[in-house]
């Protein structure tokens, strides 16, 4: 900053950035010019100081910052030679004149940062504050039929006289309780301690202080001509008095403008233009037209152990659908998009499958979409051929079956015995294999069965954990194949196993709801958490759907 010839510090502050290493004698040529005083830098005078809690001191040009210890923001002072010496108590003085108020926070009253926000924006406005810290009481109007008869008005000037007591005492806050409670008297809506909208508590506030000094006690009815093709000067002037005279305040003084506006008659062509006064101007943030997008992505068995699971953040159109979604995953993943299948995972079970024609308008900003790659069976790893042996297929009823994973090998801790689960779904659309086969989706869930002291028909109670893994199947499967895929798509998780031959898994496979928790098809009487997909050393198949 700099002085002006009175010794009062001149609110024109820059930033000057420069090395520690540097001497002040440079850092006062580079902010001489930074203030247009190159031609006078013999005649200014350096000061500097660490906050504005520290007073002033004259600046040795010949050593460094760093022997200063200069730290970020430390404050340079720039007064000329000749002028008044340096008034430690003048304050900030802005190049307008008035000193410069605000510098003093306001302490929140539960959840008013909306108001506080909103007054020190006016407590930094020009003119504003040295209005009514002088001259408002010759303005305060007591008998008009609006406002609060000079009570708001009272309670701002009282409020900017706290601020400016607290700046002169060194004092870092203020509490604005009065002020709250005569706004709160005068909008009721704004009583309490709530959190409110700030540009409403801001609308509302001038109006209510404009009417408080407002000159004008009764307000006439002004009848406004039209424009009648006369120039847009003449007829925005006659607007602007009929405002003035209604209107005869500093405040919509300092806060009024025009609205241009038009109106054409659909019948006869007529345009008529008015100017309308306004105190806000809003104007739109302008929106991308993109959005990013979290996704929990699932890979394949075939990946590396601890790479299954990899958060990504895509970035999709917002008229996009899940479709492109797909894409934007494949393409930062190398994935095929045809692989991707997106879907609502819940407490460890796939909720619902995404549509790929889903548009991702209708997806919250927060939405956490799972995208599982699941390849068709043509590309899985290939399984050795078994004679076909048609079981009774698993579909019975209209509910899709599903199946479940466990067995006797499985890890049990205490009582709790480590189990899986997974169910099959037809995919959306028409899919078939190479072979012309339908294929169908199965979810491969991870379920543990814990020991319950207080039970009805069975001690233990099933639950689900993990992350699903969904997989892509012939609808005509073998029981080999199944096996086969459920042990490629969770032996990572166990990697001190070694692989089965034969009929030796270490899991078997069952029947189980969509959530896991219970048998498919059998009654809930029987207490059933899923019947036994059969292995047997000759070759079976069973029917997905």
């Amino acid at each position: 900053s700099r002085t002006d010839k009175a010794g009062n510090i001149i609110l024109l502050e820059r930033q000057l950035e420069i090395s520690r290493v540097s001497l002040l004698a440079e850092a006062k040529k580079a902010a001489c010019a930074l203030h247009d005083l190159t031609d006078q830098v013999q005649d200014v005078v350096l000061y500097h100081r660490s906050s504005q809690n520290v007073e002033w001191a004259v600046a040795d040009e010949g050593r460094s910052l760093h022997e200063l210890q200069f730290i970020a923001n430390h404050q340079l002072l720039l007064r000329l030679k000749g002028t008044q010496p340096l008034n430690p108590n003048a304050g900030w003085v802005s190049p307008m004149g008035g000193k410069h108020r605000g510098l003093v926070g306001l302490q929140n009253l539960g959840n008013t940062c909306y108001m506080n926000a909103a007054i020190q924006c006016l407590v930094h406005t020009p003119m504003l504050s040295d209005y009514f810290l002088q001259e408002y009481q010759f303005d305060v109007n007591c008998d008009g039929t609006w406002g609060m008869g000079g009570k708001l008005a009272v309670a701002w000037a009282e409020l900017l006289h706290d601020i400016d007591k607290a700046r002169m005492e060194g004092s870092d806050v203020v509490a604005p309780r009065e002020f709250k409670r005569i706004f709160s008297d005068f909008k009721p809506q704004f009583a309490g301690w709530r959190q409110q909208d700030a540009q409403e508590f801001l609308s509302m506030f001038l109006a209510g202080l404009s009417d408080d000094v407002n000159r004008t006690e009764k307000k006439p009815f002004i009848e406004l001509k039209d424009s009648d093709g006369r120039p847009d000067e003449e007829v925005a002037g006659e607007f602007w008095r009929a405002h003035c005279i209604r209107e005869r305040s500093a405040v919509a003084a300092l806060f009024s403008g025009q609205f241009k506006s038009s109106l054409r008659c659909s019948t006869c062509g007529l345009i008529n233009m008015s100017f309308d006064p306004f105190s806000f101007l809003p104007i739109p943030i302008p929106e991308h037209h993109f959005r990013w997008v979290t996704c929990m992505v699932v890979s394949s068995a075939s990946s590396q152990p601890g790479q299954q699971v990899v958060q990504v953040c895509a970035r999709v159109s917002k008229s996009g659908n899940v479709k492109d979604l797909l894409h934007a995953v494949g393409g930062m993943l190398n994935l095929e998009a045809e692989e991707l299948v997106a879907a609502e995972v819940d407490k460890g079970y796939v909720f619902r499958l995404l549509n790929a024609e889903r548009d991702l308008s209708v997806m919250s900003d927060d939405a956490r979409p799972w995208v599982f790659h699941a390849p068709h069976p043509e590309r899985l790893d290939p399984i050795p051929e078994v004679p076909s042996e048609v079981l009774e297929p698993f579909t019975r009823s209209a509910t899709p079956a599903l199946f479940a994973v466990g067995g006797s090998s499985s890890p049990i801790t205490g009582s709790s015995k480590a189990t899986s689960s997974s169910s099959p779904r037809k995919k959306q659309g028409s899919a078939t294999t190479g072979d012309g086969s339908q294929v169908v989706m199965v979810y491969l869930v991870h379920r543990r069965l814990r020991k319950v002291q207080r039970y009805f028909l069975n001690p233990y109670r099933s639950e689900l954990f993990g992350t699903p893994v969904p997989v892509r199947l012939p609808a005509q499967c073998s029981t080999s194949q199944l096996y086969s895929t459920a042990w490629r798509l969770v032996r990572h998780l166990v990697p001190d196993l070694e692989e089965p031959t034969g009929a030796d898994w270490p899991f078997t496979l069952s029947t189980v709801k969509r959530d896991g928790t219970a048998c498919a098809y059998c009654s809930w009487r029987q207490g059933c958490h899923g019947c036994t997909v059969p292995w047997r050393d000759e070759a079976a198949v069973v029917t997905l759907s």
